[in-house]
């Protein structure tokens, strides 16, 4: 589906396209945590390792700004960039970093509530998550 407006026609990301660069997103996080938890973490008892502390705290900033500072910043994040999708609003500007951060604290609850975002996003005409339909974004392919 295309939509039009100011800046010209955009096709809508997939479905897909939206779930690997998330897939993408979440290994780019992980393969970060794990080289920082193993350099500052401690060992526990269990065999594993847990950060405490300042560490901790920067570990959760680091995991709290990747989404919404490179989608405000830029349109997208490393996995959106790889498929070629980015993040504008709904009069097809780039999206605010307000918007950002807004769209990625709703996106908590689409992701951690058993994926309510992928559902609302596979019955919306415009494959909007609750995350785009509260910050008033939209996911497209780039031109």
């Amino acid at each position: 589906m295309r939509i039009e407006e100011e800046q010209g026609p955009y096709e809508l990301a997939k479905i897909w396209q939206r779930t690997v660069a998330f897939i993408i997103d979440n290994a780019v996080i992980v393969l970060c945590i794990v080289p920082y938890i193993l350099l500052f973490g401690e060992p526990r008892s269990d065999d594993s390792y847990g950060v405490n502390g300042l560490p901790a705290f920067f570990l959760f900033v680091i995991l709290f700004l990747y989404w919404p500072l490179l989608e405000g910043l830029y349109g997208q994040t490393l996995g959106k960039r790889i498929l070629k999708i980015k993040v504008i609003d709904d009069s097809n500007k780039p999206v605010s970093l307000s918007q950002a951060f807004l769209r990625f604290l709703i996106g908590l609850i689409d992701y951690s509530c058993l994926y309510v975002g992928l559902i609302v996003a596979a019955d919306h005409p415009l494959n909007k998550r609750l995350g785009d339909i509260v910050a008033k974004t939209i996911v497209v392919k780039e031109q």
